[in-house]
């Protein structure tokens, strides 16, 4: 299996699981017996699924859970562009669709639609020797339902006017990332990043990050060439490396 048969067509390559405990780990398991080159895992509905720091992704059925894994062949010190060329690849197959809204990139790895989460992304590097090993790239889209009681704004695609299959949409996803992951090959971060620029939520606007020990506020002005959020502050440009935008940064 790779991902270029599941590319040209997803029913013939892509494994589809009624109900897992996470893609993710679903597809590691693959990876530990023994599956070679990339593949990709979709289920109906997880009973744990995941999202960055250990947060729990509720996962109901009509929801894409999707985990790809690659194996871009990179410097460990790169691992963090992956998720940048995920966000630009879900920006295109959810534009596509015709979003009956504003679409946005939020830092460093989610998609909004009207300021609210529509998608998370969840990259696991595995290194060796310095390298990327693999990649396992997570993506949970909520598509006919969204999680309540978050201290975030969530929307789904209905919720937006927009009837697609989760089948279908996993198929667009992954003709995308392959697309995107051509540009990255051939043109370089730099093109992803000004591309994920584009689309950035907040960007040119004061903003709030949470960087794990404190909070900094200041002018998002970009991408550094690794990833990083270019923060203008009083004392300078601040370069962020890891954290979360606040979506206070709205008020």
């Amino acid at each position: 299996m790779n991902l270029a048969d599941i590319t040209g067509d997803p029913a013939s390559g892509l494994v589809v699981l009624q109900e897992t405990d996470s893609t993710s780990s679903e597809a590691l398991r693959h990876v530990e017996a023994g599956m070679q080159g990339e593949f990709a895992v979709m289920a109906h509905s997880q009973t744990a699924g995941r999202g960055r720091h250990g947060r729990t992704w509720v996962s109901p059925a009509g929801n894409l859970y999707l985990s790809i894994v690659v194996r871009p062949n990179l410097p460990a010190e790169r691992s963090g562009e992956l998720a940048f060329v995920t966000a630009v690849a879900l920006h295109r197959a959810i534009n596509d669709l015709h979003p009956a809204g504003t679409l946005a990139l939020k830092w460093p790895n989610d998609v909004l639609i009207n300021d609210a989460k529509l998608c998370g992304i969840l990259i696991e590097n595995h290194i060796e020797a310095a390298q990327i090993a693999f990649s396992i790239v997570g993506v949970g889209i909520n598509v006919a339902s969204s999680p309540a009681g978050t201290s975030y704004p969530a929307t789904s695609l209905i919720q937006c006017g927009i009837a697609v299959d989760p089948e279908s949409l996993a198929g667009s996803v992954l003709r995308q990332l392959q697309s995107v992951r051509g540009v990255w090959s051939k043109q370089g971060f730099e093109h992803i990043a000004s591309e994920w620029t584009q689309a950035a939520w907040r960007r040119d606007a004061r903003v709030v990050i949470d960087d794990g020990a404190e909070r900094k506020s200041g002018i998002f002005v970009g991408l550094s060439r690794y990833g990083a959020l270019r923060l203008s502050t009083d004392s300078g440009i601040a370069e962020i490396s890891s954290g979360s935008l606040l979506y206070e940064s709205a008020a």
